[in-house]
């Protein structure tokens, strides 16, 4: 099983990490963070694969993922 950690901090809800997840891991989240963002959030981690293909695209580094 892997885990996604997101850096609210430094998400800007671009949805790129959203896009190219091919489970559908990941979706924006209600959460705002201080810049005024909505933050993506990892949904069923139990379906992640750890292809970590959200952190290489994320342009915020906002991502990581652990297997």
């Amino acid at each position: 099983m892997a885990k996604v950690e997101i850096t609210a901090a430094y998400c800007k809800g671009c949805l790129l990490c959203e896009a190219l997840c091919p489970k559908g891991v990941l979706s924006l989240g209600n959460e705002v963070n201080a810049l005024g963002y909505n933050i993506i959030k990892a949904d069923d981690t139990k379906e992640c694969i750890a292809c970590q293909q959200c952190a290489v695209i994320c342009p915020e580094g906002a991502i990581e993922v652990y297997k």
